[in-house]
């Protein structure tokens, strides 16, 4: 772990220049994208129908060998030229229709050739703005803006591409406009040129857990560097973890297979076998080696006024933002094998990421001990750090058995339930609710009172004969879904009883 000590405040970031109104271009007017999308475009299109011509291959594998050996590669090769070209056209022409404008309200974005469609997304609904750098547009400057707001699976829009600079200081022009909306009041049409914002390098950094508090007034802002998660725990993490232990017992499937065909087979039926072999192995070893090592890599929290920001990937860069109102709930998972080293993996819900995003968007930190988990804990939710619940936090993390001030399942029970159900409790503190549960795999979950969307008492056939519930506490859809299974109908009556008002009625907000 590489964490920051404290230090004097941020030197202030002086007003930018506003120039000449007569050769500046107004903010909120209709502009293109970078001319170059459309050829990311066509090869994001050629890479699909590439893609599917392989999957096909491999499920007709005789009949691609034998158009192979027929010599029909130059008409496949003629074939994936002719599709280059028509994915490049339509690309460009796309390229040629589309516009966006960041407006005083709403960022609308303009697509379509035969059928044109307008998007307009609502600022006062925005829940976060991510910068994405995909590889090869990284190499000649450009970035992806990613915004997401509260809704369905049709709640993003993306700016792809502009370039880096622009990117930053659209995003932050962006929240800058929804801060004076929060505020009650719109941002008037500016005819000042969006400048690039690049945080000063002199920043000496402070801890995080002011960061929930009051947002940017100010278009630039300076960054506070929080926690930077070290390269061979990222890749230690990946080699102990369940995707790499599957990805060795499929080799050695994939080699057991590989020798049977040639001793029964021949070479023939060794090429087949190795093929198919080959292809499985890459498609499932390359999944998990990118989400785990590729995107994870490099990771590191900036504390900053608009929210959290978390930056990671090795190829593709990902620079996020999230509001700290917006996270619901942290989870805190270790497998088995991270447990010599005391590894944890955070994730969160947060308000706007649905549930397609939650294996991608929703980690707080992909590798931490616990005083690095208590560190982004505590920069997205300061009240966690207060003795009273960091102490549940602690007990419920290390714990051989059910820690101490815990409720839990009770001894009848056990046939639901034999490996955890001794294991399995929670505790509440004046700030929330933490969750335990797990045996190889431990989980721990922290749900503040304030942003427990609701609460449910279920009880299956074989519960009720025991007498025994399932208490949820439900939040915003994402990995964290917070459950304590197997409670008495008395412990869970007291939980619900406790829980509501503070859920319903919070004292303070959370």
């Amino acid at each position: 772990m590489t964490a920051f000590p404290p230090g004097p405040p941020p030197p202030p970031t002086p007003e930018p220049v506003s120039p000449n109104p007569a050769d500046a271009e107004p903010a909120d007017a209709w502009r293109h994208l970078h001319p170059l999308t459309p050829w990311f475009r066509g090869g994001v299109v050629l890479a699909a129908l590439l893609a599917g011509a392989l999957a096909q291959a491999q499920d007709n594998l005789a009949d691609a060998l034998a158009l192979i050996r027929s010599g029909g590669v130059l008409w496949v090769g003629a074939a994936c030229l002719g599709a280059a070209v028509l994915a490049a056209g339509y690309s460009f022409v796309w390229w040629r229709f589309a516009r966006y404008r960041v407006g005083a309200d709403a960022v609308e974005l303009k697509t379509g050739i035969l059928f044109r469609q307008q998007r307009s997304f609502r600022l006062d609904q925005l829940e976060a703005v991510d910068v994405v750098h995909p590889l090869v547009a990284r190499l000649v400057g450009l970035a992806q803006l990613t915004l997401e707001s509260a809704g369905g699976a049709d709640s993003k829009l993306r700016l792809s591409y502009v370039t880096k600079a622009d990117a930053e200081a659209i995003r932050a022009d962006i929240l800058h406009r929804r801060t004076l909306l929060a505020a009650g009041r719109a941002a008037a049409p500016s005819t000042v040129t969006l400048p690039a914002v690049t945080p000063s390098p002199s920043v000496t950094p402070t801890p995080g857990p002011a960061l929930a508090g009051a947002p940017a007034s100010t278009l630039p802002a300076a960054e506070v560097p929080l926690f930077q998660v070290p390269l061979n725990w990222t890749i230690g993490a990946y080699l102990r973890s369940p995707a790499f232990a599957g990805a060795v017992v499929l080799l050695v499937v994939a080699v057991v297979v590989i020798a049977v065909s040639l001793v029964h087979g021949g070479l023939q039926a060794l090429a087949s076998a190795g093929i198919v072999s080959v292809i499985s192995f890459v498609s499932i070893v390359g999944s998990t080696f990118k989400q785990r090592l590729l995107d994870e890599a490099n990771f590191a929290g900036y504390a900053h006024p608009d929210g959290l920001r978390l930056r990671h990937g090795l190829t593709t860069t990902v620079n996020q933002t999230i509001p700290a109102v917006r996270i619901q709930a942290v989870r805190l998972t270790q497998h088995l094998l991270w447990r010599g080293p005391d590894w944890w993996r955070l994730r969160i819900n947060v308000a706007g990421y649905g549930l397609q995003d939650a294996s991608k968007k929703s980690v707080l930190v992909s590798v931490a001990t616990p005083d690095l988990a208590a560190l982004a804990v505590g920069a997205v939710l300061p009240g966690a750090l207060a003795p009273a619940t960091w102490a549940l936090v602690d007990r419920a993390l290390h714990s051989d058995v059910r820690p101490a001030g815990f409720t839990g399942p009770d001894r009848r029970v056990r046939l639901l339930d034999p490996w955890t159900w001794r294991r399995n409790g929670y505790a509440t503190s004046d700030f929330a609710v933490v969750i335990r549960r797990g045996w190889l795999t431990r989980t721990v979950d922290l749900v503040p009172h304030g942003r427990v969307q609701a609460i449910t008492v279920s009880q299956g056939p074989w519960q009720r004969r025991l007498g025994a519930a399932t208490v949820g506490c439900h939040s915003m859809p994402g990995p964290v879904d917070p459950q304590i299974a197997h409670l008495t109908e008395a412990d869970a009556a007291r939980f619900l009883a406790a829980e509501a008002p503070r859920t319903w009625y919070p004292a303070r907000p959370a």
